[in-house]
């Protein structure tokens, strides 16, 4: 994108020291007359001395007219007040050094009541100093009243609106919601290179036909120590949010005249199509209207001590980096710790790449293009935002199963999920995967799978499984290329497949539509593979103990009964003894089985078919089978 100039700032800035910005932009103003000027004086040879001296004052001039735009005054305005759309501001006193403007003019730019010229106006102010000692804001936002105050509020180098550093000594906000009411306190709020003139722009203007480029608002800004509760047993602490390079675009309506129409469409329960489009219009216009390079909070700390539930939640960070289509594209969690009810967990990260909500607003666009058409199934499906890949490291938890039994305690090494490239809304790219999900399995507890796991010889469990799967659609069929489970001193198995058949219909929004298209898939290949890791001693040991014989007899008994019972199943032939061979041989030495099933015909076999073979002889005539034990 290239930088704007002027009065606009590029996407991402680079930075400047003091007044750089203002002194740029004035100088280049200096028009080919000042220069003649100084010229003229300097070509009289006859007159050195004169022409030195007004070289010098033409010098001192232009730096005095370029470097404060009008007279400079130290000026002190009182009891300001605003009220618009945006709310209600009142500022007991200003103190202005340098400014640009008079107590009047500024005086008159609040009494008038007109955004418009109240922004204009601020839009040309400069001065080296704004001090303003409180500042007090109210807002109606729907159902919910909002009231903030700025303590000690200092503007440092404000030139023509754009000022190089905001600070606030603190302040404290309420919200009240009809019974509900929110209260608090923030710390300092710090903001570098704020573009005023940009950020008022968006409230009073409309983008207009022309290029509507993306404007840096805030090179960076930050709030710490936020307290916040409930005034009963709720409370909230933050210690710092901040964010780097954030960005606007005008909107196609000025704001604050499209939130006064929306508050009047507030009590509406059948608005027109008119007001339906613009709604949608301006939600869509709203999400895509942001950018940021960075933000985050930190110290986050969420304390419930009512007796009924009580909660203390933590979390060290959360971390956006903003997408360059809008939203963000990768978000990170570190550092979480939730207590409740003698449970406690805690999660080393939490991280996510590749989220996109392009799709919802490109979905909100349609809608607003053509408010009266039905909202399908298949609308709903597209608009859903691209998930991603979402990453959770290194979880532990110690919660008991029922309130007065002991806690068991657990691990999870990693849970990743993957969902994207979508179809139609629907994501054809799906991966999931949990490693090293280890629990205890302490005595007492009661559960019917924690006794029979302790039967097994097992005090402990560490699991393992993935899922992943895609959509082929040049061959209009599903690769499952991961379905596998393993366990330590257990053993692991895993599944491989391809399902034919299966085109754009079954990622249908409709069920029905969706399930017709299913019918009419067909397996082409699977591949299983079986690995024993101590399991199977462990069952052999049980069955042997049943069956009153040595595990060595169980073992040679159940190898035999295998190669006898499998090949009248399958209906005899080479197939069904190679299959029942391999079999029995894992049985007799346990180690790997390997089976790989192949359709003879090329098409698959169509699942609906395999529900309504009469034997299993008759799948045996329509596959290709290879076991190996190993």
């Amino acid at each position: 994108m290239p930088e704007a100039t002027g009065s606009d700032f590029p996407v991402a800035p680079p930075v400047f020291h003091g007044g750089d910005l203002y002194d740029r932009h004035q100088s280049e103003r200096i028009t080919e007359a000042d220069m003649t000027v100084s010229a003229r004086y300097t070509d009289d040879r006859g007159g050195s001395a004169k022409a030195a001296r007004a070289f010098g004052l033409g010098l001192l001039g232009t730096v005095a007219l370029w470097s404060v735009p009008a007279a400079a005054n130290d000026v002190v305005v009182a009891d300001l007040a605003y009220s618009g759309a945006m709310g209600t501001y009142a500022i007991p006193r200003m103190e202005l050094t340098d400014s640009s403007l008079t107590a009047s003019e500024i005086e008159a730019a609040f009494a008038q009541g007109d955004p418009r010229v109240l922004f204009e106006t601020l839009a040309t102010l400069s001065a080296t100093e704004v001090v303003i000692p409180r500042m007090s804001l109210s807002q109606d936002v729907a159902d919910v009243t909002q009231e903030a105050v700025y303590e000690d509020i200092r503007i440092e180098d404000m030139r023509e609106g754009r000022i190089a550093g905001f600070t606030a000594a603190g302040g404290e906000f309420s919200a009240q919601d009809g019974d509900q009411n929110v209260s608090g306190r923030f710390g300092a709020v710090e903001a570098r290179m704020i573009d005023l003139p940009a950020i008022l722009r968006y409230y009073t203007e409309a983008a207009g036909d022309g290029d509507n480029p993306f404007r840096t608002a805030y090179e960076s800004f930050s709030i710490s120590d936020l307290v916040m509760h409930d005034g009963e047993d709720v409370h909230f602490t933050i210690d710092g949010i901040s964010g780097r390079a954030v960005a606007m675009r005008l909107l196609q309506e000025p704001l604050t005249e499209t939130i006064a129409a929306i508050t009047e469409m507030e009590d509406t329960e059948d608005p027109t199509p008119e007001e339906a489009t613009r709604m949608l219009n301006f939600m869509a216009d709203l999400m895509d209207s942001f950018r940021f390079e960075e933000m985050g909070v930190t110290g986050i700390s969420i304390v419930d001590e009512s007796d009924e539930d009580p909660v203390d939640m933590s979390i060290a960070r959360i971390g956006f980096l903003g997408s360059p289509d809008g939203g963000f594209a990768s978000f990170t969690l570190e550092d979480m710790r939730v207590a409740a009810e003698g449970a406690e967990i805690t999660i080393a990260s939490i991280g996510s790449e590749g989220f996109s909500f392009a799709p919802m607003t490109e979905g909100l666009r349609r809608l607003a293009e053509d408010p009266d058409a039905d909202l399908s199934p298949d609308e709903i499906q597209r608009m859903m935002p691209v998930i991603g890949t979402v990453t959770l490291d290194n979880l532990t938890a110690s919660i008991p199963p029922q309130p007065d039994a002991p806690a068991m305690d657990g691990a999870i090494g990693r849970l990743s999920v993957t969902a994207d490239t979508p179809y139609q809304g629907v994501p054809t790219n799906l991966r999931v995967a949990i490693d090293n999900l280890a629990f205890d399995l302490p005595e007492g507890t009661g559960e019917e799978f924690v006794e029979t796991a302790r039967a097994f010889g097992y005090e402990r469990l560490d699991l393992s499984g993935s899922f992943a799967a895609r959509w082929n659609e040049a061959g209009q069929e599903i690769v499952l290329s991961d379905l596998s489970f393993s366990g330590e001193d257990i053993g692991a198995a895993s599944l491989r497949g391809v399902i034919g058949g299966v085109g754009p219909q079954a990622f249908s929004g409709d069920e029905a539509a969706r399930l017709m298209a299913l019918m009419g898939a067909s397996v082409k290949n699977l591949h299983l593979m079986v690995e024993d890791r101590g399991i199977a001693e462990i069952l052999l040991t049980l069955q042997a103990a049943e069956m009153g014989v040595s595990p060595d007899e169980a073992r040679q008994q159940m190898g035999m009964m295998s190669q006898m019972m499998l090949p009248a199943m399958l209906g005899g032939g080479p197939q069904a003894q190679g299959l029942a061979e391999a079999v029995g041989q894992f049985l007799e030495n346990p180690g790997e089985l390997e089976i790989a099933v192949e359709s003879i015909d090329p098409a698959g076999i169509p699942i609906i078919e395999l529900g309504t073979m009469s034997t299993p002889a008759a799948l045996m005539e329509r596959i290709e089978i290879d076991a190996q034990a190993r």
